[in-house]
């Protein structure tokens, strides 16, 4: 950044660089999925990722909710809370919480109309993060 600063008639010249250090993304793979609870309304799942965080930082999973629905139905939704990813190679658990009674329903909606909407979910203290995009599954019907 570079400019002048007028202070009673005289231009004062001020020069300032700074870097921006972005980080870089984790490579991330599934490890398992477990099925910890179910009942007719829902399943509560554990999904267990590999990550390899080749940041020189810990990157903090604290108070993130994330949900996946179609149109005004929820799918999934869950919530993590006092977890992180550690500098290097780690495993982290994150709970999914599946509605398998919105997703009977939905279901009997794709055979009357296989053009799905998919809305995702992020909210964090850092960020919020919402896309929706339609799909067509009329091949797997």
């Amino acid at each position: 950044i570079k400019g002048n600063v007028n202070v009673m008639g005289f231009a004062i010249p001020f020069s300032q660089s700074a870097n921006l250090y972005i980080p870089d993304i984790p490579d991330i793979s599934v490890n398992k999925l477990t099925i910890k609870k179910a009942n007719i309304n829902e399943v509560t799942l554990m999904a267990s990722f590999n990550i390899n965080n080749k940041n020189d930082f810990v990157l903090p999973l604290d108070k993130v909710n994330y949900s996946l629905s179609t149109g005004n139905k929820s799918l999934l939704n869950a919530a993590l809370n006092n977890q992180k990813i550690t500098q290097g190679k780690d495993k982290i658990n994150i709970p999914l919480t599946l509605k398998t009674n919105q997703l009977v329903t939905n279901v009997f909606s794709l055979l009357k109309n296989p053009d799905l909407p998919i809305t995702i979910k992020i909210n964090s203290p850092l960020f919020n993060y919402k896309t929706t995009q339609s799909s067509n599954l009329t091949s797997l019907l």
